[in-house]
């Protein structure tokens, strides 16, 4: 198991000797808009997996830019040589390019000078979760760890260092998150969908939906993760914990 900053890396090296796709030629443009924690990336995975979207991925996340100057051996990133790159060789051969992107990460594009919405999206999705209280504690452990996915080594240790003020903390992250999206983002928006309607794979209604409102066809009989559940016996426990603390109940 690698690094998150190894995986990054070699993405942006597989990339490099993807075949190009010319801007002109992309079509159709489309941002999966989430909070953190909300599902994002499984979501994108099941998309990705019907070859339809191109590779969904967080182009905007500072840690794949960072990843991008790595390569070539630079850590001062030109933005717009950035952005020609990914779009280029991460769109499919139909001409659809995809991001996904936390509204956090829009926040610090713009705070950079970069409005990616000047890009022209076609479709905007937005991502979030009912239970936030899971998604606090989902977050407070990748805040902790580095890592966000199983597929991702992390800082294993460091959930022992997992506590209220952490949960909190993550919380608020994810409420500030929501309320920008309110009340700056929210009429850019096509579709909303919740992480706990779209992640069973058994139930494929958010997909059906999803590949409608963007106009692509999809084989439906094959939609499938390759990623792992990440929500485990400490993510319980740790939920559990906090609900008692906040109702007085700790024994």
């Amino acid at each position: 198991m690698k690094m998150a900053y190894e995986l990054l890396l070699e993405l942006m090296q597989r990339l490099s000797k993807q075949k190009v796709t010319a801007i002109k030629s992309i079509t159709k443009k489309i941002l999966i808009l989430s909070t953190p924690r909300s599902g994002s990336t499984l979501f994108c995975n099941v998309l990705n997996n019907t070859e339809c979207i191109g590779e969904c991925a967080e182009w905007f996340n500072q840690k794949y830019i960072i990843s991008y100057g790595r390569m070539n051996n630079t850590t001062t990133v030109d933005i717009n040589e950035y952005l020609q790159f990914i779009m280029e060789r991460s769109a499919s051969s139909d001409g659809v390019f995809s991001a996904n992107v936390h509204i956090e990460d829009v926040i610090a594009m713009h705070k950079k000078g970069v409005d990616i919405f000047k890009l022209n999206f076609d479709h905007i999705i937005y991502l979030n979760r009912k239970n936030k209280l899971a998604q606090a504690v989902s977050l407070a452990k990748s805040n902790l760890t580095g890592s966000w996915s199983k597929e991702i080594k992390g800082d294993g240790q460091a959930l022992e260092l997992l506590n209220h003020t952490h949960i909190v903390n993550a919380l608020k992250q994810i409420i500030d998150s929501e309320d920008h999206c309110r009340t700056q983002l929210q009429k850019l928006i096509n579709a909303s969908y919740n992480y706990e309607d779209f992640v069973n794979l058994k139930d494929t209604h958010v997909y059906h939906e999803f590949f409608a409102l963007v106009g692509l066809n999809a084989n439906f009989s094959d939609l499938h993760s390759n990623m792992r559940k990440q929500r485990d016996e400490h993510s319980i426990n740790s939920t559990e914990d906090f609900l008692k603390y906040l109702t007085g109940s700790e024994s």
